[in-house]
């Protein structure tokens, strides 16, 4: 059968929850550990090839196109506000109140480290989204905590319907002719009926919730449970593998592996002899490459 090409890469079957979870996890826990840039980069590389890989390039710089921003302004306030490090590459004219700005490699290093450690965390939480579904997910989490996973699915069920709302409701106020868009002042008054607007209508999508709830006899009753899915031979393989990824790394943090020395003078980042782990706990992770099996 043939298939029209697309830029968008076909999505694999999802994890089981708790292999996503686990591997996730795993990206996640090693992004907080870990404060090396070199590491951290290479972290992040692989993990935004697995983003890509299962749905496509847009889909990675949509997620961290906000983190981005924030990751750099972490890097500049570094970069103006730390003055010590002893490596200068830039010393200003003495100023008022402010002294003799300078920027230091090592403070530029240190902003860069805390950069990309919140690109790495944000990546983490869009590849756990991108392994398994959120009704898995939230199903693996109503085992635990039946309420909050409750609420969890509510708030994932009103939150597009209320981007759906306003996108309605601004056609409205076009049509009604109330402008949008123009001067600041101009905007906060319209923007009165606008919130006025989505407040209702997010009232009445709960209203009508709660009566669905209730004429379905919520929680007069055990609720029924789904068929649980079981954990398959590629979940166990992924999970495994991040598992031994974290307890590899766990072991190499303990010995001073994956730390990295910035003040007062910045250490070499790429040591021979971490490069065995770096590459060991590479390898594990990238089990998250595993294709599924036709059907499965």
């Amino acid at each position: 059968m043939h298939h029209r090409a697309s830029g968008r890469p076909r999505r694999a079957a999802p994890l089981h929850p708790a292999a996503a979870l686990a591997h996730a996890g795993a990206v996640l826990i090693l992004g907080m550990l870990w404060s090396n840039p070199a590491w951290l980069a290479a972290l992040l590389a692989l993990t935004a090839a697995q983003i890509i890989s299962a749905e496509g390039w847009r889909a990675w710089r949509r997620s961290i196109a906000p983190a981005a921003a924030l990751a750099l302004s972490f890097a500049v306030f570094n970069v103006i506000f730390s003055h010590a490090g002893t490596t200068l590459l830039w010393r200003g004219p003495s100023l008022p109140l402010v002294g003799e700005p300078s920027v230091s490699l090592e403070a530029l290093l240190f902003g860069a480290s805390a950069g990309l450690r919140v690109l790495v965390v944000v990546s983490a939480c869009r590849l756990l989204a991108s392994l398994s579904t959120l009704q898995d997910a939230l199903d693996l989490l109503g085992r635990a905590a039946p309420k909050s996973s409750f609420t969890a699915a509510l708030a994932a069920l009103l939150i597009p319907r209320m981007r759906r709302d306003l996108a309605g409701i601004r056609e409205a106020l076009r049509a009604r002719g109330v402008r949008l868009a123009g001067p600041l002042p101009g905007r906060i008054l319209a923007s009165r009926h606008l919130f006025r607007a989505l407040l209702v209508s997010s009232l009445e999508g709960s209203w009508d919730i709660a009566i669905a709830l209730s004429c379905r006899a919520f929680g007069s009753a055990r609720r029924r449970r789904p068929r649980r899915r079981r954990p398959g031979t590629r979940d166990s393989v992924i999970a495994g593998c991040a598992v031994a990824a974290l307890a590899l790394a766990l072991a190499g943090a303990w010995r001073g592996m994956g730390s990295a020395v910035f003040y007062p003078v910045a250490g070499p980042f790429i040591r021979s002899g971490g490069l065995p782990l770096l590459a060991a706990v590479a390898v594990l992770l990238s089990a998250g490459f595993i294709p599924a099996r036709d059907g499965a």
